[in-house]
């Protein structure tokens, strides 16, 4: 049987938040290696924009391009708990 993906094929993770810098920076690294899923984190408290601003997520994106340079915006997914973001 054959996939339509392939199994070197990851996921590339980041956070969105409008929590401060200094709550990602010290609560993430003590979730049992959490943060070491994720390769960019965008804080309002940096972009002086909060979700559902569309410069969070402009920046967001920016920062996948980092790591995904051919990445599309219709190819990135949020997942928030709030419909308005």
């Amino acid at each position: 049987s054959s996939s339509s993906s392939s199994s070197s094929e990851k996921l590339l993770l980041g956070i969105t938040s409008n929590t401060p810098t200094r709550h990602m920076e010290s609560v993430l690294p003590m979730l049992d290696n959490l943060h070491d899923h994720f390769s960019w984190f965008a804080c309002s408290q940096d972009v002086k924009h909060e979700k559902p601003a569309i410069q969070i997520f402009d920046a967001a994106y920016r920062q996948a391009k980092f790591w995904l340079p051919d990445l599309e915006k219709d190819e990135v997914l949020h997942v928030g708990d709030s419909y308005a973001c």
